[in-house]
Formats: C-alpha cells, sequence, structure tokens
C-alpha cells in the first residue's frame, strides 16, 4: 500500500509541475528562411545574363559562375532571373545589370522593392513582387 501511495504522489507531482512548463510544440523550429526576388528579362531579347546588386554586394558577374559562399545566388530559367540573399536582409534598393553574349552592357536600372514580411508566429521568408524589365 505505501509503494501505490508513493507512486500516486510521485505521478501528481509530475503532473503539477510539467503543467507549468509550455508544451514543446509551441516552439518554433530553427529554419533559416531564404528571402528571393524575381526579375523577368523575357523583354530584353540579347539578354543572357543579369546581375542583381544590393548594399555594394553583387550576384556573379557574367564568367565567374555560381560559388556557394556568394552572399547573392542566381538561377536563370527562360528568362526569368531568381536571385536569393544570405545574409542581406529584404534590400530596398538594387541595381540590375543586364549583359549579351559577349558580355556587353545593355542595360543597368536601378529599382525600388517593396517587401511583404511574414506575420507567422514563427516567421517566413519574405516575398515582393517580380520586377520586369523592359528593352
Amino acid at each position: 500500500m505505501r509503494r501505490l501511495i508513493a507512486v500516486t504522489g510521485l505521478m501528481l507531482t509530475g503532473i503539477v509541475t510539467t503543467a507549468c512548463v509550455p508544451p514543446i510544440l509551441d516552439a518554433c523550429p530553427a529554419i533559416g528562411y531564404v528571402t528571393g526576388l524575381q526579375v523577368d528579362a523575357t523583354a530584353i531579347p540579347d539578354a543572357t545574363w543579369v546581375q542583381l546588386c544590393a548594399d555594394a554586394v553583387c550576384s556573379a558577374a557574367p564568367g565567374e559562375g555560381e560559388s556557394v559562399d556568394l552572399v547573392i545566388g542566381a538561377s536563370e530559367d527562360g528568362g526569368m532571373w531568381a536571385f536569393s540573399f544570405n545574409g542581406i536582409e529584404t534590400p530596398g534598393d538594387v541595381i540590375i545589370r543586364v549583359t549579351d553574349a559577349t558580355g556587353a552592357l545593355l542595360q543597368e536600372t536601378e529599382h525600388r522593392v517593396d517587401w511583404t514580411h511574414s506575420t507567422e508566429r514563427c516567421g517566413g521568408p519574405s516575398t515582393a513582387d517580380p520586377i520586369v524589365l523592359v528593352s
């Protein structure tokens, strides 16, 4: 009988103690969200490379290739360029350079980016409308 009382007492102590601890499910996961920006260069027929600069840092220039340690990463699919920012949070102003196959500068423009920030409890990536370049 003493054992039953002791076990019941320990169980009640454990229940009371853990009732004051916030549930583990409420914790936010350790996720690093990637902020990205789309640039549409399809209206510039000779465009073969788009470079984006923000906060005095640029994505790779033509011929440099990509590197995992770049602060601004870039990928292209059919004239649509996707830029991701590593360590730069939602730059307000960006400079976009467009070059042709020989590396000649076709266009250099500055754009203001209006970001929408996540309102989720644990955060999330910021988003912005694509930048559409015109010839």
